[in-house]
């Protein structure tokens, strides 16, 4: 059994704390726990037991090792700090885990964080799209929790298909409702599990940049899509995703030359999210690209 100390914030940063001797076992009543104390910055880990967190008047540290923790997030600074964790994951499984901790508590988390991706890409496609709505079949590409069918669904498209490396984020998908199929597959390293021409819409936000699917993946979006469909798109525009950005950019035009698509819109969006980075403040600006696939 791997006992951890427990967390809290003090002097507005995440420390580790001595731990009362409160143990909680894995259950549901850490997870209750957990939600009536969430002011104290307690962490969920991948553990058997954790401790309950102390004051912030407790200052002491103890340092232990450990993985794939969430910190259970009502302020942005906790939300912050978890993000900025999953930067340190350098591989896909520590990636993953880190997903399928953050599961149960992400819809609250890009509330905090004032996440647009999903909306401004659901609006995108509306403006633009004029088939039958309900009719129409989408495929969501790191669907998630399902931000992007809800969003698309008040828009009035009906027919989703979600793909997404997190088996936690679909499980949360899937109770949602809305879609009629979900995949788990880990983009860039496994083939997209889609039959090319099959679907009216093709959307992807949050997973193009830097550390996540690799910008290659867009052929795949373009083959999956039907001639005359449409594919969107959204990356960010913080300091660690330049080069990311500009090699989707290049990307996405090299598909433009081979005659595979047009672009319809590309535009910038200011006030994207609010900005994880140390050294940034506010908000960071953010993009969204349509593409159109080209008739055969």
């Amino acid at each position: 059994m791997v006992v951890l100390g427990c967390f809290g914030c003090y002097n507005n940063n995440l420390v580790q704390l001595p731990a009362q001797r409160d143990v909680i076992r894995k259950s549901a009543a850490l997870t209750n726990h957990m939600r009536a104390n969430a002011h104290s910055g307690v962490i969920l880990c991948n553990v058997d037991v954790v401790f309950c967190c102390l004051p912030q008047d407790h200052h002491q540290l103890r340092h232990e090792s450990f993985t794939g923790f969430y910190i259970m997030a009502k302020t942005f600074e906790h939300v912050k700090a978890a993000i900025q964790s999953l930067h340190k994951n350098t591989t896909s499984e520590e990636k993953v885990n880190f997903y399928n901790s953050w599961a149960e508590n992400y819809d609250q988390d890009v509330v905090v964080l004032e996440y647009r991706a999903p909306s401004v890409a659901a609006n995108t496609v509306s403006s633009h799209f004029s088939g039958d709505r309900d009719a129409a079949v989408v495929l969501d590409v790191a669907c998630g929790t399902g931000e992007v069918a809800r969003q698309m669904k008040s828009h009035g498209f009906g027919h989703f298909v979600g793909i997404d490396g997190s088996e936690a984020m679909l499980k949360v998908a899937r109770e949602s409702g809305l879609y009629q199929e979900l995949k788990q597959c880990m983009m860039g390293e496994e083939p997209l599990p889609a039959q090319w021409d099959s679907f009216d819409v093709v959307v992807i936000t949050g997973a193009l940049c830097a550390g996540h699917v690799p910008f290659v993946v867009v052929r795949e979006l373009c083959r999956s899509t039907k001639p005359g469909g449409y594919v969107c798109m959204t990356t960010e525009n913080d300091d660690c995703n330049v080069d990311y950005k500009a090699d989707l950019e290049r990307e996405l035009k090299q598909l433009e030359e081979e005659g595979l698509w047009n672009c319809i819109e590309a535009t910038e969006v200011e006030n994207w999210e609010r900005a994880l980075a140390d050294q940034e403040d506010g908000y960071i600006s953010g993009a969204v690209y349509l593409y159109k696939k080209r008739q055969q």
